[in-house]
This record gives structure tokens, sequence and C-alpha cells, in this order.
């Protein structure tokens, strides 16, 4: 998994997620991930803490916004495998990072304006819903 950090930056950095420009600001996050035990061939079982925080207002200080720890995540990862975004077809490791960036955004937005982050959390949700579509469920 050398290069599985560098790959996760490079998806998280480099897809525009929102058409809003926010300039040189960047909404400071972080994925820490602990894989659990050994792989089982290319598939990993991982907890992961997803963090997010905002400035504060004239004050040279940070506010937590999200704090999300997921107690168990499986996915399939081979190295050197492109990561590429698709809204139209869920994969257990892209859509995790997918629906997470989602709700960061949501949450950031609505720390601005009241219901602005709406547009992320339905993002966030069509994640969700493709998966259960693709598991057959209603």
């Amino acid at each position: 998994m050398s290069d599985f950090v560098q790959q996760l930056k490079q998806y998280i950095n480099n897809y525009h997620w929102t058409k809003e420009d926010f300039g040189e600001d960047k909404i400071k996050c972080s994925f820490d991930i602990f894989i659990q035990g050994s792989p089982l061939g290319n598939h990993y079982v991982a907890q992961a803490s997803i963090v997010s925080q905002r400035p504060i207002r004239k004050l040279n200080k940070n506010t937590a916004v999200v704090r999300i720890k997921d107690d168990k995540w499986e996915f399939d990862y081979v190295r050197f495998q492109p990561l590429n975004h698709d809204d139209y077809r869920f994969d257990p490791l892209i859509s995790f990072f997918d629906y997470y960036a989602y709700l960061i955004l949501g949450f950031d937005f609505d720390t601005f304006n009241p219901a602005a982050g709406t547009p992320y959390f339905q993002k966030a949700l069509d994640v969700v819903l493709g998966e259960r579509d693709r598991c057959g469920k209603k």
C-alpha cells in the first residue's frame, strides 16, 4: 500500500467537489485510516476518523466542524489502480471518500449560511443511495 496515501491525497485535492471558488482558502480536513489486521489478498478492513475544521473569524484559531469515526469500512485496493470519480458507479473505496467529502462541504457551507450545505448533503445521500441500488435494496 505504499502508494495508497499519495493516491488518496491526489484524489481528494485534485477533484473539483464544488463549482464555488475558494481561491487559496481550502477546507482543512483529515482522513486517518487504520487498517485492521492483515489484508485478505486485495481486501482490507479499516476504521477511519474524519475531521474538518474552519477558521474562527478575527481569531488565529480553528474550530472543528466535522468529527466522525467510521468503525467498519471494507474495500478492495490494488496497488497503482487509478482512483477516478464516477457519480454513476458505486465503489467501496472511492465512494467512501466521495460521501465524506460531500458531508464536509455540507457542514462547512452551513456554518456560513443555514441550509447552504443542502446541495452537498444531497450529493452525499446520492452516494449512499447508489450503494443501496447496487445491492438491490429499496
